[in-house]
């Protein structure tokens, strides 16, 4: 399509489905908000907020490790290097494995300090320790969950990152009332519903690999850490 399709066309094409999914997934974190405000309080909705600045390194280190694995994989595919779609499933598992491991630790054993640099006290302090600490516990199945989805993204299937995408949103947007209403789980259960969507968000996208229409393979081979780095750090992408 590159080579003989209208570049114009092929633009709209392709980045209208990717900013629709984009926007979706940036949709949990008001979808959290909203509902925490309307069913907890003013507190927690502040403190939702401000946990979120501090959530903005998960951001930049996911899109390190996307940016990477998407050039990559686009670049192979041009090349027709099978080698590299094979290996980089298992070194992208492995970067945000490690990733969510150094985002985590804090996140767990350091909640309340972290929050309480935004400003944060009492109440407000209270709950956004409450939200980040459990949104920091899953926070693996987010980054891999995205990076995953980029890659789908970068072997040309939008649409399908796209479907992926919505669906956990709408996962999300059933469990928060059941979490926070129902159980009674008040912010805490906002941000397992969170965690809990994008957990399956990360079954979808496994799924698709598996699934034998991706040019990625799952293929885990134990002497990973032999392969470059891994892959020269997703080829210097990080």
């Amino acid at each position: 399509m590159i080579l003989q399709d209208n570049l114009w066309t092929l633009m709209v094409k392709m980045s209208l489905p990717g900013i629709a999914g984009m926007l979706l997934i940036a949709f949990n974190a008001f979808a959290d908000a909203l509902y925490v405000g309307r069913f907890v309080g003013a507190d927690a909705l502040a403190g939702v907020s401000m946990s979120i600045p501090l959530m903005v390194l998960n951001t930049a280190l996911l899109n390190l490790i996307a940016a990477g694995a998407n050039s990559l994989l686009s670049r192979s595919i041009g090349s027709g290097n099978k080698a590299i779609q094979e290996q980089l499933f298992a070194h992208v598992l492995l970067l945000s494995t490690g990733v969510a491991l150094l985002l985590m630790i804090p996140g767990l054993f350091f909640a309340a300090p972290l929050i309480a640099l935004t400003g944060a006290s009492g109440n407000i302090l209270h709950y956004g320790t409450q939200y980040y600490t459990i949104s920091q516990a899953g926070c693996f199945f987010s980054i891999f969950g995205l990076v995953s989805s980029g890659l789908i993204r970068a072997e040309g299937n939008i649409k399908r990152a796209m479907l992926i995408s919505l669906s956990g949103v709408m996962i999300n947007l059933l469990l928060n009332p059941f979490f926070i209403v129902w159980l009674h789980m008040g912010v805490e259960g906002s941000a397992l519903a969170t965690v809990v969507s994008m957990f399956f968000y990360c079954l979808l996208t496994t799924q698709y690999f598996l699934s034998g229409k991706s040019v990625v393979r799952i293929r885990i081979n134990r002497n990973i850490l032999r392969y470059n780095r891994p892959l020269v750090l997703i080829e210097k992408g990080i």
